[in-house]
Order: C-alpha cells, then structure tokens, then sequence
C-alpha cells in the first residue's frame, strides 16, 4: 500500500495532463497593398485581385490571451474556412504563409490607414507554408504550425496576438487574380470559421515537489518494509 501512495504522489505532483484548447479569432481581416483596413469588413481574402490594376492583400488573424492551459504549447493548429469559389488563380495552386505578426496588434486591429502594415503581415518569422487548391473550396484549411510558431505562442499566449497572411512566388510582373479566402466577409470574427486549436504537453515540476518527493519517497519505502516484516512474523 505505502509503494501506490507514493506512486500516486509522484503522478499528482508532477503537471497536469496534456489537452487541446480551441479557441476563435478575436478580430481578423485584411489589409491592401497601400496600407488601409476597413476593421469592419472581415474578410480575410489573401493573394491580389485585379480590378483594372492590381490589388494586393495580406490577410491577419488575431487572437485573445489562451487561458486554461495546463502546460507549455507543444503543437498548435490554425483552422481557416475556404469558402465555396474561394480560390481563384491562373495556377493549379498557390503557396499560402502563415507568419509571425511582430507589430501593434491594437493597431493592426483598429484598421484604417497605418504605413507599412501590409508589409510587415508578411515580414515575421514563417510559421507554416501550405498548398492550397481549388479542392480546398467550401472546407477549411487545417494549417500545422511549425516550431517558431510554438515558441511565439509559448512566449506570447498571455497576451493578445496575431498572425499574418500571403500568397508566396507570385512574380512582380504577373498581374493577374490569384487569391484564396475569397468572399469570407462574414458578420463577426468568432463564427468559428478562423479557429486556432493548441495542445499542452505535461508541465515541468518545481524543483521544490521534486525535493518533497525524494524526501518522502523513503519513508514510503520503509513503511513497506515494515510491514512485510511485522507480516513474516
């Protein structure tokens, strides 16, 4: 009996079990290629469109500190909805990134005009780099974040952050429509169609539970020894 109490010890003391937490965008969109957001348009179209010229977009996703964890991030996924004739582009498919946002995120949020915005939407560290088709029309695109990904969110989950948004190997000179998440202008940002889901892995243990079980786990020992002593008897 002493040895399962101190096996049961030394599992209480050590973190909680791992979990998934999934949680909606707290605000999301797109800015042009000449630094404007309308911050009441969620739309978060990425790629460019021609519309007698060329206009780009570079999409963001924000979200809330993430409260409930029961240990450090150890993988994370962004899930985002493609709607039905989303994708448009002269290629069979386009490259979509995923990067770190390093910037202001209340004025990220606030939209209207903020210089040098766009850019710096595709500026942060990559955090995933994902093929998408016109097969992923009318589904959601599951997104695996990557290492720099985990430590940002390791790094930043108490707070609020943000990620950003592009179509990658688009030649300067080609001016033609290429984009994804076309016509995602719904009504709010937390409809459940831009969702980051995160899963916590066990939690190291304070050195100090770590030196009350060493402590203890003796006098467990003992106990057994005892008691197998007094039953020999």
């Amino acid at each position: 009996m002493p040895s399962k109490i101190a096996l049961i010890l030394m599992l209480s003391a050590s973190a909680a079990l791992a979990g998934t937490i999934t949680v909606d965008t707290t605000d999301r969109g797109y800015y042009y290629n000449y630094d404007f957001s309308d911050n009441t348009n969620k739309n978060y179209i990425t790629g460019q469109l021609n519309v007698g010229s060329t206009v780009g977009f570079h999409s963001f996703f924000t979200f809330g500190p993430l409260s409930g964890l029961s240990g450090p991030i150890v993988s994370a996924t962004l899930s985002l909805f493609n709607p039905v004739a989303g994708y448009s582009s002269s290629q069979s498919s386009e490259t979509l990134v995923i990067d770190g946002f390093t910037g202001n995120v209340t004025t990220l949020d606030a939209g209207g005009t903020v210089s040098g915005e766009y850019n710096a939407l595709a500026a942060g560290a990559t955090f995933a780099s994902q093929s998408v088709n016109a097969a992923t029309d009318g589904a959601f695109i599951n997104i695996a974040l990557n290492s720099n990904a985990i430590a940002f969110l390791n790094a930043n989950s108490g707070s609020t952050f943000a990620f950003g948004g592009y179509l990658s190997g688009i030649p300067v000179s080609d001016t033609s429509s290429r984009y994804v998440f076309g016509g995602s202008a719904f009504v709010v940002s937390n409809d459940g169609n831009t969702q980051l889901s995160v899963v916590t892995g066990l939690a190291t243990p304070e050195p100090a539970t770590w030196a009350t079980l060493l402590l203890a786990l003796p006098l467990f020992l003992l106990g057994r020894r005892i008691r197998r002593a007094f039953s020999a008897s």
